[in-house]
This record gives structure tokens, sequence and C-alpha cells, in this order.
């Protein structure tokens, strides 16, 4: 704790980083030395009451925190072009007008960045996450969790852009790379860099044996997200579908007897959909009319019951997995089937020279 003159206060979580600085501004990019993160469940303390007169301010990030010293920050073309015009510039000298081709190039390169890859023990990759490089003494924070496993569909490329997260890791040895990406190519900063993860022993429910949740866990997330991609594989299906009909409807080469066939691969698609969503509520779930429990609701309740939990798994868990796995294939058989059908008809739809639609090609 720093006290001012300005009567103010500056609160430090870690001021080891300062002891390095004789060392570390010799090197271009140095990773400092990594404390031991603590490894529990997140809670957030509430205020409700105080009205104004409470004050919260924010913990030391959660995780593991690795501070890093940066040097030299690589530049975008469009930094470099005009470093050297504004030298120009100075000199009184001309400044030539950038080529179209040049501004293109600029306009679509993809700025440096740093990528920090964490990897356990055994040399397994656990997790990468991205930022920005700054110069000067910089921080990234790792939440000690594993990659998320929810589906990507991204409308731009932005590699610092922030990712959701899985399960939590076992308590262990760890080891962190950095690597800067510039301009298509990965340059190496640091190599297996370690630190270690620590248990904060004050569970309310104990857990004797954290592997067997783990390896539990794995399992889970591996089941989470096969689910997650037939769901989107199915309503992307549904969709061409609906645009396939629309299509044969209204153009005059195409017998209108495809329609019959695309609603019963329609139907087919809508029973697994079904078998994953069950019915929709009118207000709340309790006004649901008795039926079997939807996939999603297993899964959703698998794979979020221990998001902020390290109790060992119920029984209920396990019966509840076993139910998912067993459906999965043969609702996965169905899709591919499904998808083995709409083939042949888009076929058909491309000879007839019917308008484009999602999902087909041009041939």
């Amino acid at each position: 704790v720093l006290a001012s003159f300005g009567r103010g206060f500056f609160v430090l979580d870690d001021y080891s980083p300062l002891r390095k600085l004789k060392n570390v501004s010799k090197k271009n990019f140095d990773l400092l030395p990594i404390k031991d993160a603590l490894l529990y469940i997140q809670r957030n303390r509430g205020g409700y009451g105080s009205g104004h007169t409470r004050k919260i301010d924010k913990n030391r990030p959660f995780g593991a925190i690795f501070t890093y010293y940066n040097e030299k920050v690589p530049q975008t073309l469009r930094q470099e072009r005009r470093k050297k015009e504004k030298e120009l510039f100075k000199k009184s000298e001309k400044i030539p007008i950038p080529t179209l081709e040049k501004l293109r190039e600029e306009k679509e390169e993809i700025a440096p960045y740093l990528i920090f890859t964490i990897k356990d023990d055994q040399g397994n990759i656990v997790r990468r996450l991205s930022s920005s490089p700054k110069k000067g003494i910089n921080r990234m924070n790792w939440d000690l969790r594993y990659s998320s496993v929810t589906p990507i569909d991204l409308k731009k490329f932005k590699p610092t852009k922030k990712d959701g997260n899985g399960r939590l890791v076992l308590p262990g040895k760890y080891f962190v790379d950095v690597d800067e990406y510039v301009r298509g190519e990965i340059k190496p900063l640091i190599k297996n860099q370690a630190f270690k993860v620590k248990f904060l022993n004050n569970s309310t429910l104990p857990n004797e044996d954290l592997k067997v949740l783990n390896q539990f866990l794995a399992e889970v997330s591996g089941t989470y997200k096969k689910a997650e991609s037939m769901k989107r594989d199915l309503n992307t299906m549904l969709k061409e579908i609906y645009s396939m009909k629309y299509a044969i409807i209204n153009s005059p080469a195409v017998n209108l007897s495809l329609i019959k066939d695309l609603e019963k691969i329609e139907k087919q698609l809508k029973e697994v959909k079904w078998q994953f969503e069950g019915q929709t509520p009118p207000a709340s779930q309790e006004e649901r009319i008795p039926q079997p429990v939807p996939l999603n609701d297993r899964l959703y309740y698998l794979a979020f019951a221990h998001y902020d939990s390290t109790a060992p798994i119920t029984q209920m868990e396990r019966d509840a997995l076993k139910i998912i796995q067993k459906k999965l294939p043969n609702m996965e058989r169905e899709l591919e089937n499904a998808r083995l059908q709409l083939q042949k008809i888009k076929k058909l739809l491309n000879e007839k020279d019917v308008r484009w639609t999602p999902g087909r090609s041009n041939k």
C-alpha cells in the first residue's frame, strides 16, 4: 500500500514484477515469474441496502496472472506508412499517394497479436488466449478454465475477441508459451514457463477425488459439444428446406412433387428437434404437459451443474449422461439420412437451373 501527499492511496496486489525490471528491460519481450494461482469458486459480494455509502473495489483478478514486459510492439502497415509520411513532412519532402492496392492491403490486414498457450504437465494444450500487444509492463489473466465447447459462428474474424470458457482445471503444474502473430507469421517469444495451480481447501462439500470429477466433466463436455453441433446442423438443414420449397413454388421448370419430398425430410428433422427441445411452455416450465425430459434440459443441467462447484458427482448426473449418450447416435443417423436425401434434391435443382438457395453450390 502506497500513500501519496495528495491524499491518495495506491494498492498493489503484487509488486514483485517491479524488482525484475532491471533484468527484463534489456530484452524485447520477457514473461516475469508467475505466482501460484489459487483455485476456488468465486462469489460476488453484494451491497444491497447500503445505498451510496458502501464502496466495494475489485479483487485481484482470479486465476493465473501473466505479467510480461514488451519493449517493441510490431506496427501495422498503416502505422508504418503514417510514420514514413510524418518523417517526410518534417523534411518538407513530397509525400507519395498510396495506391489502391496498398490501401486495400492495409484495410484487410489483421493487426499483430500475442497468443498465450497454457499446457498441463503432460504437454496437453488446455487453453489459448489472445491479446493485442502493448509496450511496457502488461498483464494477461487466465481464469483456470478449459476452452469453451459451444459452437462458433462469426461474421468477422477478430483474434482478440473474448471467448467463452469451460470447466475448471485440476490443481497441478502448468506451463505457458507466448507467441507473436505478425502478418501471417507466428514467432515464438517464450517457451514452457512453469507455474502452479493450487486448490483453496474451503469447500462446503469436499471432493476426495477431483480426477474422477474432471474425467466425468470431460465426457460431459464432449457430449455437449457433439449435441450442440447436431442442433446447429439440424437448424441449418431446416432453413435450407424452407428456401428450397419457396424456390420450387416459384420455378416453372421444377415438378411440384418435390415439395412433398422435402416435407418428408422436414418432418424427420422436426422429430429430432422435438427430442432436443420438447414442447414450448406458454409462460413457465411448470405449465408443460407431462412429457419425457427433453435432451436440452438434461444437457443444460449436466453442463452447468459443476460450472461453479467441485462437489462429488451424483448418481442422477451419471444416469442423465447415459440417457443422452444412448439417444444421440440414433438422432445422428437420422440427421445423416436427411442430409443425404437433401443432397439428391439439391443436385436435381441445380440440373433444372433453379435459383440459388442456401447450402447449394452453382455446379
